[in-house]
């Protein structure tokens, strides 16, 4: 293994292990305020997810992101990749939200899935004019 090769694996790695922490912490956010689980099942799931997104991370993001980087693969965002992150931005923008839900009347004035739905429709919606016209899925670079 060369030099370069070691370095990108050591900040692969790292990128990986950081993205799943934060994306296990939106998840686990969003079941504590969207369903009230209590603490014990929280950490089973918090510890589950950031296993599961760090093994996704390392067997799939990782040696795709070499091939990119290493000029091996075109530079392009699939039309599933799109959609993935579409679901992932709309979630995060919906749990980061929650605290507005009490502050806006006609979300005050749904039941709390109904509130929760709209606010993921709408960054939903905002997502995914920014996926389609910024990234443009399915088209090579």
């Amino acid at each position: 293994m060369d030099a370069r090769t070691f370095r990108y694996y050591l900040w692969a790695w790292l990128m990986v292990i950081a993205s799943s922490a934060f994306y296990s912490a939106i998840l686990v956010a969003g079941l504590k305020q969207i369903f009230g689980v209590e603490d014990a099942y929280l950490k089973a799931a918090g510890l589950a997810s950031f296993l599961v997104f760090c093994i996704v991370g390392v067997y799939y993001v990782a040696p795709r992101v070499k091939r990119i980087e290493f000029g091996a693969e075109a530079r392009y965002t699939s039309v599933w990749g799109s959609r993935v992150g579409v679901v992932v931005g709309a979630s995060i923008g919906t749990v980061l939200s929650f605290p507005v839900i009490d502050k806006v009347g006609f979300l005050r004035e749904l039941p709390r899935w109904g509130s929760v739905g709209v606010l993921f429709i709408a960054f939903a919606c905002a997502v995914s004019v920014f996926a389609h016209c910024v990234w443009k899925p399915g088209r090579r670079h």
